[in-house]
């Protein structure tokens, strides 16, 4: 399997869960789910988010529209 090829223009932080090669939607759901430590990174990171500091769904389409 092709992996995607993702181009950074920074330095940025960045922390990869392997969640399997799953091609069962639901199975995978159940799988990502049972993985403590992305749950754990997720809820962390949920906690730390202030309101209003992400980008908008219309920010991001008017970026990939240019």
């Amino acid at each position: 399997m092709d992996r995607p090829v993702v181009t950074v223009e920074e330095n940025i932080n960045a922390q990869v869960f392997d969640i399997g090669d799953e091609e069962d939607f639901e199975e995978e759901i159940i799988l990502t789910r049972q993985n403590l430590e992305l749950m754990n990174f997720l809820d962390e990171r949920s906690a730390n988010v202030k309101p209003g500091a992400g980008i908008s769904i219309e920010e991001i389409r008017q970026h990939l529209d240019e």
